[in-house]
């Protein structure tokens, strides 16, 4: 709401929440330390019908005129609430993750729910391109990168520690790979540098990378992540996909370098931000990042580090 024109109506924001959704009450402060109005709404599913009934509810009730949905659930809600209360539904793409079959048939959904769309915004022009291959017509299509707040942010001096610390922020599932950052922990240590990874986050796959972890630090989910950036003097994305990660802005803001692979929008925010030239090959060995990470480590009081990846690795 602060962002808004004074002239520009009121929003209300839904969270559709299951029991296990760790951190709601956390939601609940942040949202009534801004300010802004939110409604949260327990889920059991998706043939839960109270929360349709629900939704449809506070449609009426607050005469809403634009549906925004962020994901898949959201979207088909949107189009199936419109038949019974007129209104605009607009869509933002962050991007997909299909690593499992359930995740792969809401992808497909979410591709045919993009065609009812009144308007579909991109955070990156990967997704544009996505939105415009799966049929939606170009005059739908908005470029909407994600922002921050940049006086939320501290710019730090380059850090003068003997440990070179890298840092991994995000959800510990499948698509991020933090595997590869663990190894090319090790294979830096092999090459003589004195490096830690700090991994800042959580998720499915946290109990199995911590068995295979020799030189890393999980912290789990943080509210202190801006404070954690500042001692990093490298924040490391080696995701297989990815929209436009608040976290490579974030680390930018307080003058962290980022070495990412060539995914969602990385590509786009280094190269206007100068702060990386991303490795478009299509094969990038684990060997080559740590030596291009080596010369980075070096030239540590520059606080520049090349953002050097791929798509997709050749020892992947």
């Amino acid at each position: 709401p602060r962002c808004m024109p004074a002239d520009a109506g009121c929003m209300l924001v839904v969270y559709l929440y299951d029991a296990s959704t760790p951190g709601i009450d956390r939601i609940r402060r942040e949202a009534e330390r801004y300010a802004c109005p939110l409604v949260t709404i327990p889920d059991r599913g998706p043939l839960d019908l109270a929360v349709i009934a629900e939704l449809r509810r506070l449609c009426k009730q607050n005469r809403v005129t634009i549906w925004h949905g962020h994901d898949h659930k959201s979207d088909a809600l949107g189009l199936l609430l419109r038949r019974m209360h007129p209104m605009r539904v607009v869509t933002t793409l962050h991007g997909y993750i299909r690593d499992t079959l359930r995740s792969k048939l809401y992808y497909h959904a979410d591709n045919l729910a993009l065609l009812g769309m009144d308007r579909v915004l991109a955070v990156s022009p990967a997704l544009v391109r996505h939105a415009a291959g799966k049929g939606v017509n170009p005059s739908r299509i908005r470029f909407v990168p994600n922002a921050i707040e940049i006086e939320r942010y501290r710019y730090r001096s380059p850090v003068d520690q003997r440990a070179y610390r890298i840092g991994m922020i995000g959800r510990l599932s499948p698509e991020k790979r933090v595997d590869r950052g663990l190894r090319l922990v090790e294979q830096l240590r092999e090459r003589g540098l004195d490096v830690t990874l700090d991994v800042i986050g959580d998720g499915p796959l946290r109990s199995e990378l911590e068995q295979h972890a020799q030189h890393a630090r999980f912290h789990g989910w943080c509210d202190d992540v801006r404070q954690r950036l500042g001692e990093l003097d490298l924040l490391l994305l080696t995701s297989e996909t990815e929209g436009l990660p608040n976290a490579a802005l974030e680390a930018m803001a307080t003058g962290v370098p980022v070495a990412s692979t060539a995914v969602g929008g990385v590509p786009f925010v280094l190269d206007r931000g100068g702060c990386g030239r991303p490795d478009r090959r299509r094969h990038r060995a684990l060997h080559l990042w740590a030596a291009t990470l080596r010369r980075g480590a070096d030239d540590r009081e520059a606080g520049r580090v090349e953002a050097a990846g791929s798509r997709r690795e050749g020892d992947s």
